[in-house]
């Protein structure tokens, strides 16, 4: 079983890791993910259009959405508005 949890108070989250390491002896993983995306300069225009590719390429995405519940809900609304 995997759980993956967005905790965005920092000290909510050190008292869920802590709790969470206890269990750690049974055979529990924790992986902690920084999900806070790396700001640098924003990009211009001129470099979007000359770079799209790459930038497409080095994107990540969540592979699990298609599969989740939350694609389906998606999907509905998209389609619900295409075909009125």
């Amino acid at each position: 079983m995997e759980i993956k949890l967005d905790i965005p108070n920092k000290q909510v989250a050190e008292h869920v890791l802590w709790l969470l390491q206890h269990f750690e002896k049974d055979g529990v993983v924790i992986e902690q993910k920084n999900n806070t995306p790396e700001k640098g300069p924003p990009l211009s225009d001129a470099y979007i259009t000359k770079n799209w590719k790459k930038l497409l390429m080095s994107s990540k995405s969540d592979s699990t959405y298609p599969e989740s519940e939350q694609y389906k809900v998606d999907k509905g609304q998209y389609l619900a508005e295409k075909y009125k």
